[in-house]
């Protein structure tokens, strides 16, 4: 039996800043506090950072710079995207690449020993399960460790705890849930399969209603095998990942090393991100691109933000959601027109036959990836499918609002 969670881990009462969760939305939050001298406490239901895996394990070369790390992984030089009858396009990446896959497990240890000697708190198999709420404003946690609860004061809390957003909800913030607005996913991390070591690859069609297929390799004959289906299908991914690969010549006879599942949010972010005394970021606030349902880069980015704002309202000692609002705009100039190409993006390819998808992906045939960007990254991705797009005034007048307001 581990001992009392109190004696364990020297856990103080009070702190500036109680972070709900040490995935990327989590570190990164935490880091940007200890940058910024705020006495800051992680806390992680699972029993080790890193695991569960649920995503892909992409990550732009870039947030490895801004988090001051040496970038690790397989180095992406180049996507081919098929289309539903194998049409394919491919994206070429400058070097060096800004694509790397990971190994999610050892980078997110990394970052988390970093911020610990950073002077963060970190506490795991910590669960918060409620919210201390003083005259309308979030005060703190409580959790549940061990059978034991204890309640943990701070000046603000920043819920980074995923999908299921816990203290968002219980602080009183409108969350969606609606099923139709998440992917159920599974992937399996697979060997002895003959794939490319520089080449990712993304197959769209049936066998992946509402998502994606995703062949992310981490070395030569070891990729990362895995689907997105809408929520709405149901808790069928594995079955359609099964399908998949048993179809795939290159695939069916490898072996499964790891396997996992979850659900990710594609429906856009959260309305509201705030609240007296809170900042919600990452899967929590929805913060994954409705497009690929990427979202280590923007969860990370968010950390930041989340840090920065914290700060100052803690140098001012005004917590009110008005002064925490300063969080939402960092993000909405960042990120707000990349969330909303994507978004009529998704639109068009969930609206057009397979037939118009054939078409659309045969006609932008090879292009070069835009360089690394925050707020115009998706722009620039549209500039240089602009000669193809002309050609389809039904999907360029679904862009039109956007194209003229920033190009």
């Amino acid at each position: 039996m581990f001992p009392a969670l109190t004696n364990n881990v020297n856990l103080n009462k009070e702190y500036d800043v109680v972070v709900v969760g040490a995935g990327p939305a989590g570190l990164a939050s935490a880091k940007s506090c200890a940058e910024n001298n705020l006495k800051t406490l992680i806390v992680e239901e699972h029993p080790a950072i890193g695991t569960p895996v649920q995503c892909g394990e992409a990550l732009a070369r870039f947030v490895f710079e801004d988090l001051g790390m040496r970038p690790e992984g397989n180095e992406i030089k180049k996507i081919k995207i098929f289309s539903p009858n194998k049409k394919k396009m491919e994206i070429i990446f400058p070097e060096p690449s800004l694509f790397l896959v990971i190994e999610r497990k050892r980078f997110e240890k990394n970052l988390a020993v970093k911020i610990v000697n950073m002077g963060v708190k970190i506490i795991t198999r910590a669960k918060a399960v409620d919210v201390i709420k003083e005259n309308g404003f979030v005060k703190g946690v409580v959790l549940e460790r061990l059978e034991e609860k204890i309640r943990i004061k701070s000046k603000i809390v920043i819920d980074a705890s995923g999908p299921n957003a816990i203290i968002a909800r219980k602080s009183g913030l409108k969350i969606y849930s609606e099923t139709e607005r998440f992917d159920s996913c599974a992937q399996f991390q697979m060997s002895n399969i003959k794939t490319e070591k520089s080449t990712a690859e993304m197959y769209f069609g049936s066998f992946a209603p509402g998502g994606y297929v995703w062949i992310f390799p981490k070395d030569k004959g070891f990729a990362n095998i895995g689907i997105g289906i809408n929520g709405g299908e149901g808790n069928k991914a594995l079955d359609y990942l099964r399908n998949f690969i048993e179809k795939d010549e290159r695939l069916k006879n490898g072996s499964i090393i790891e396997m996992n599942a979850g659900i990710v949010p594609v429906g856009g972010t959260i309305s509201k991100m705030v609240s007296n005394g809170l900042i919600v970021a990452g899967d929590a606030a929805r913060m994954v691109n409705p497009l690929t349902g990427g979202g280590m880069r923007f969860a990370f980015k968010a950390g930041e933000f989340a840090g920065r704002v914290a700060s100052e309202a803690v140098k001012d000692n005004d917590f009110s959601e008005k002064k925490l609002s300063e969080y939402e705009k960092l993000w909405n100039k960042e990120f707000g027109l990349a969330f909303r190409v994507s978004a009529v993006a998704k639109d068009i390819l969930l609206g057009s036959s397979e037939k118009e998808i054939d078409s659309l992906v045969g006609d932008i045939g090879v292009i070069t990836a835009p360089s690394a960007g925050g707020k115009d990254v998706m722009l620039k991705g549209i500039k240089n499918v602009l000669p193809v797009l002309i050609k389809r005034p039904k999907i360029l007048f679904k862009f039109r609002k956007i194209l003229k307001s920033n190009m």
